[in-house]
């Protein structure tokens, strides 16, 4: 089974790569033509978008996976029932985030347009439903392919507005367009596969996973919160340019959080599984993926602690030269981001979901007093040192304050153990043998 999961998480990240190196001489460029304060434009209007899609999105994809495992019989009711429930709450959420971005931002309308064009990228994100069935079989090579084709055909379309000295309006668009041919991939393969199941909206069903899955929507929120309100609370404290800066920072972190999110996503079929066969198995999947989110982690923000200012020099110029700062902290937010964002497939089997947003809340309100304090004491920089430590308590302390979760911390200060991921590591390289 390990061999099977490193070879799932290898499609994804082999994909993610690929599209990574594209990507990166598509953004370095596109970010260098835009400037700091176009590029603070787009990243101020994301953050509202955000919010607007931790609710649209109705906390269901925390639990769909588990649901298709669950449910082979009614696949295709239980895909079409969250596709329908997403699409409409993505349109309520886009009509009333932009009224409020419009309110914000009176006279603004390049503002308004950009925000309009990034919620239409949301209602298409809804599709992104049918790759859910395709991790559920652990058979994310279609998924991984369909945002390859995705990926080129888009640098294509980027390289064209940059040659062509398009307006902040056409970069804008492409993040409408990326989700747009990936839904429509996506649903095509969906439909000509002979496993596929006939769509259909059961209220009943909507109802039934709406109610297990309603503790995730004020937990996105609050993700949303200390993830997005640093952002806003930077462009009314400090300006757009230091938003430009600061995003920049948070895109150079998430160039290779990619891979985490490859590996948690492989596993979590995996752990379900076992939830229902082996609690002993079960426990050390869950303590192996802890121990491989932190220690890649770990190693890749220290790198990039080092590498900090050639990398934004390098890649971005001497005009965004306060973003090697943020840089230097932003990049340790994801060593406990994503052992939070593994901990939802434990959340999920023991039915702790109730806890979550307590958790996710307690993180909110030291994130929301540390930015109001710290960004105008420090500037952007106080802004990512409130994030990190927002993440060490959502990751690690925030469990500790309920019985039915302190056990995840014990989970968590097992997985700080290398033995653990030597051992998986070491486990993976056996079966391999074997199978050779």
């Amino acid at each position: 089974m390990s061999t099977k999961i490193f070879k799932n998480a290898g499609w994804m990240v082999g994909a993610r790569v690929f599209q990574m190196f594209i990507g990166l001489i598509i953004s370095t460029w596109t970010v260098r033509f835009l400037g700091p304060n176009n590029i603070g434009i787009i990243g101020y209007v994301d953050a509202f978008v955000s919010f607007s899609g931790a609710i649209a999105v109705l906390g269901l994809n925390n639990i769909l996976i588990k649901e298709l495992i669950d449910h082979k019989d009614r696949q295709g009711t239980v895909l079409g029932t969250v596709l329908g429930m997403r699409l409409l709450a993505s349109i309520l959420c886009a009509v009333v985030t932009t009224c409020l971005i419009a309110h914000l931002n009176p006279g603004d309308h390049l503002m308004v347009i950009v925000s309009g064009i990034l919620f239409t990228a949301q209602l298409f994100n809804s599709f992104e439903v049918f790759s859910y069935w395709y991790q559920s079989r652990l058979q994310s090579k279609v998924s991984s392919i369909i945002q390859t084709i995705t990926y080129v055909i888009m640098a294509v379309y980027r390289l064209y507005c940059l040659m062509t000295y398009k307006s902040v309006l056409w970069f804008a668009a492409a993040s409408a367009l990326e989700p747009f041919l990936i839904g429509v991939m996506l649903v095509y393969s969906y439909r000509s596969s002979p496993d596929s199941d006939r769509l259909c909206f059961e209220p009943v069903i909507g109802a039934g996973m709406l109610s297990r899955s309603y503790h995730f929507i004020f937990s996105a929120l609050m993700i949303s919160v200390y993830g997005q309100m640093d952002t806003i609370m930077i462009k009314s404290f400090l300006d757009t340019e230091s938003v430009g800066w600061y995003g920049t920072a948070l895109g150079v972190n998430a160039i290779w959080s990619f891979v985490l999110q490859a590996v948690i996503d492989s596993f979590y079929p995996a752990i379900v599984e076992a939830h229902k066969t082996d609690h002993e198995m079960y426990e050390k999947r869950i303590i192996q993926l802890y121990s491989l989110v932190f220690w890649m982690s770990i190693c890749a923000s220290a790198l990039i602690t080092v590498l900090a200012k050639p990398i934004i020099l390098i890649l971005y110029g001497m005009e965004y030269y306060p973003s090697i700062a943020c840089l230097r902290v932003c990049t340790w937010i994801n060593t406990f981001a994503f052992l939070g964002v593994a901990r939802g497939a434990w959340m999920v089997c023991e039915n702790n979901q109730v806890y979550q947003k307590y958790i996710l809340a307690e993180g909110a309100a030291v994130n929301l007093i540390l930015n109001y304090f710290w960004i105008q004491k420090f500037g952007m920089v106080g802004a990512a040192w409130a994030t990190v430590v927002t993440q060490i308590i959502t990751s690690t302390v925030g469990p500790l304050t309920f019985a039915r979760t302190r056990i995840n911390t014990y989970y968590i200060l097992r997985a700080l153990n290398p033995a653990v991921v030597l051992d998986l590591f070491g486990s993976v390289l056996k079966q391999r043998r074997g199978n050779a």
